[in-house]
């Protein structure tokens, strides 16, 4: 069976450093965005990450290194985020693989399909 996970949009949300981390080939999937914006929905435990203009409201602008992923770090959202998902562990690092919604430009994450990350595993 063929491994589709190079396929598929991946981030990693990682409670001891107060990071997340969006995977290059993802945002590239998005269509090399300015700008990103995290929508949240603790109903539905989904993520989304969705291209938008540098001058939308909430969102992220993307510096985005040749060889390397791009990088959010805030404690509030990071915080938020555990608060709303409590089940995870505040001192790891979780891989989130999700799905493109090609049709609204995001990359969509369900955050009770994540995975933790191995003290020992090396982070893509």
């Amino acid at each position: 069976m063929q491994d589709t996970t190079c396929d598929k949009p991946i981030a990693v949300i990682d409670f001891a450093n107060n990071r997340i981390r969006i995977h290059k080939k993802t945002i590239l999937s998005l269509g090399s965005p300015e700008s990103i914006l995290l929508l949240i929905n603790p109903e539905k435990l989904t993520l989304g990450i969705m291209g938008c203009a540098n001058d939308m409201q909430s969102s992220h602008r993307i510096r985005l290194h040749p060889k390397h992923c791009y990088e959010l770090y805030s404690k509030s959202l990071v915080m938020a985020i555990k608060k709303a998902f409590s089940y995870w562990d505040g001192e790891k690092s979780y891989r989130l693989t999700g799905d493109y919604i090609n049709t609204e430009g995001i990359a969509c994450f369900n955050l009770s399909e994540s995975v933790p990350i191995k003290p020992d595993e090396v982070e893509l």
